[in-house]
């Protein structure tokens, strides 16, 4: 059994290294090129409060079952274990596709910054996943000790931003002319900059309090990524022309080199790699929890379930996920597949287990105020499963595959939860 650990302050550091990402660094710009000043930050805010109906959720499932099958776990209390091995099987499926691709996109705002080649590049963003599976490997406490060093370092660099930006702010550029349906599409991109609570769905087995701390630290880890979001948002519509090509490429950069010249390169570059460092370290952790937990209830291979005894770690989940990190990136290497198609297909499964965990709420929650809540999540979650078509094969494939795979005699963890 996984050790329980976690504070809340180490929960808030995760929470952040989850839903904070490489969308940093180009959704602002975006969202400011599309819909203008006044649009760009209120997409950001309106999106950050759609954001609390599925913290509401997350939190409401994993205080019922703090178990590291996350997830997997809430679908199996309400609708059984068949329906549970399908989810456990999408998401073994997902983790290994998205963790190199989202590495890579860190790295590659790294070769932006410092000129490098694109083997150079790969090297930078496979360095980034040896990174965060070797300290995962250590146990626990380095894990949270990196976490809470990279987030404390990124939040400073970013506040440190926000007020250099101030003195040169141009206040007249914030225009409030909008057009609702361009605002929406806005809202659909800047969307996919507040996933990542299920993340922490897999780790609420190691929390020392989880039904005391686990909504609260979430709730922590929402309000500075909040504020950073609106900050950087800020930062760019005030300092950047809306046409400008460096906007909607590489508008962090852009901001940088205009406020500090020759050097905001290096700092361009640290930030990427603070980012992607948090994110790929967060997402390694719930991705071996998830991995140790369908082995310790032999869901998946039974050698995936092992602790080791001296650090705590699941090495044998973690050892296979580096293995599968590796065969993706020498696919990326030899076969140059898109990183944008894997991004994709990492959302769209994290969406359609988004809409398994709502109905799993709806559910497991009898007052009339929880199943409205789940209703209305449910529509916002619908909406933007819409952008998605062939790609959606992949996931019903994998739950075809649990499905028709022989079922073992096991009892998962979450049904013997009352």
């Amino acid at each position: 059994m996984l050790k329980r650990t976690l504070t809340i302050w180490d929960a808030v550091a995760l929470t952040i290294g989850s839903v904070l990402g490489s969308g940093l660094l180009l959704l602002p710009g975006l969202t400011y090129h599309d819909v203008g000043s006044g649009g760009a930050l209120l997409a950001w805010l309106f999106m950050g409060m759609m954001a609390i109906p599925f913290i509401l959720i997350f939190s409401n499932l994993t205080q019922r079952h703090p178990d590291a099958s996350g997830i997997a776990g809430y679908i199996a209390q309400a609708f059984g274990s068949r329906w549970s091995k399908g989810a456990t099987y999408v998401l073994a499926g997902t983790f290994p596709v998205g963790i190199p691709a989202l590495s890579l996109i860190g790295a590659n705002y790294v070769a932006y910054a410092l000129g490098l080649n694109s083997w150079q590049t790969m090297a930078v963003g496979y360095g980034v996943v040896l990174l965060a599976v070797g300290t995962n490997w250590m146990g626990v406490k380095a894990g949270t000790r990196l976490q809470n060093i990279t987030v404390a370092l990124l939040s400073a660099l970013l506040t440190v931003t926000v007020f250099l930006v101030l003195p040169h702010s141009r206040l007249a550029r914030i225009s409030w002319h909008l057009a609702w349906h361009p605002l929406w599409q806005a809202m659909a991109l800047v969307f996919w900059a507040y996933l990542g609570w299920e993340n922490m769905s897999f780790t609420a087995e190691e929390f020392r309090n989880p039904q005391r701390d686990f909504r609260f630290s979430l709730f922590i880890g929402f309000a500075v990524i909040l504020l950073l979001y609106l900050g950087i948002t800020f930062s760019v519509v005030t300092i950047l022309p809306q046409t400008a090509a460096v906007t909607t490429k590489a508008p962090i950069a852009g901001m940088f080199h205009q406020i500090l010249g020759g050097i905001g390169g290096d700092l361009v570059a640290l930030l990427a790699f603070l980012i992607t460092v948090i994110n790929a370290n967060a997402w390694v952790w719930g991705g071996s929890r998830l991995y140790y937990s369908g082995g310790r209830d032999r869901v998946l291979p039974p050698f995936l379930g092992r602790i080791d005894d001296a650090s705590g770690a699941p090495r044998h989940a973690l050892a296979t996920l580096w293995i599968l990190y590796t065969l993706n990136y020498v696919g990326m290497a030899l076969w140059h597949y898109s990183i944008t198609t894997l991004i994709l297909i990492f959302s769209q499964n994290f969406l359609v287990l988004y809409l398994l965990s709502i109905f799993a709420y709806f559910k497991l929650n009898r007052s009339w105020r929880s199943r409205l809540l789940a209703v209305m999540t449910l529509i916002v979650t619908g909406i933007f499963m819409a952008v998605f078509t062939w790609m959606l094969l992949y996931p019903v494939l994998l739950f075809a595959i649990a499905w028709l795979l022989p079922r073992r005699q096991h009892k998962l963890a979450a049904e013997s939860v009352p």
